[in-house]
């Protein structure tokens, strides 16, 4: 599971970093494959939670709704959501940390903060630094 995640990580970050985008298409592609791995695996998979995160992600899919940010932190909070506070202190700290240095990146590039910043990698990274 952690190189699925290293990998789906990989691929979203990369995408949102230079289309400043996240696609619903792969959400539900990284959904499906997570879930037939979870099984596979017999890792513990959150029935309801994943019910609802693919009926949601359906819906976004037709519609085309945004927020993919918020659709990728649901998603890999089902799969590798840390079931400690401690742990859950190192997902907030290591998205803050990687965030900075994100938005550092952006504006070292000359953007403004008004310009759409990718925030995908910081989201990817905390759950991988947590998941390990």
């Amino acid at each position: 599971m952690y190189l699925t995640l290293i990998l789906l990580s990989a691929y979203i970050s990369l995408f949102d970093w230079k289309y400043h985008r996240i696609t619903n298409k792969s959400l539900l592609l990284s959904f499906v494959g997570l879930s037939a791995l979870s099984l596979l695996t017999n890792s513990s998979l959150r029935i309801w939670a994943s019910t609802i995160l693919l009926l949601f992600c359906l819906v976004a899919y037709k519609y085309g709704l945004g927020a993919g940010d918020v659709k990728l932190i649901a998603l890999l909070s089902i799969f590798f959501l840390p079931n400690t506070s401690a742990r859950l202190a190192d997902l907030f700290g290591a998205f803050s940390v990687v965030s900075l240095i994100s938005i550092w990146i952006h504006r070292f590039q000359g953007r403004t903060l008004a310009d759409p910043i990718a925030l995908a990698p910081a989201i990817c990274a905390a759950f991988i630094w947590c998941a390990r």
